[in-house]
């Protein structure tokens, strides 16, 4: 996957970051972001991070012109 490929990680496709997988998921609002809740805690912003970490969320930076969230993904334990 190129760079430019995962800063634009077309929806419901899904991407780790450590050991939690989050979804892309079209959104209105930065409301039940993964990232947001997250950073939220150490007084950061989502756009403080390196895209290498996170793909673009924004439809003023994304190709498709959406707005996204990244939700995570529960895993089933057998």
């Amino acid at each position: 996957m190129t760079r430019e490929d995962f800063e634009n990680l077309e929806v419901g496709k899904t991407f780790n970051v450590g050991y939690v997988t989050l979804r892309v998921e079209e959104a209105d609002s930065c409301y039940g972001c993964y990232f947001e809740e997250f950073l939220e805690s150490m007084y950061l912003e989502c756009r403080e991070l390196p895209n290498e970490i996170m793909p673009n969320c924004s439809n003023v930076t994304r190709k498709d012109n959406k707005n996204v969230i990244f939700v995570e993904v529960e895993e089933d334990v057998k």
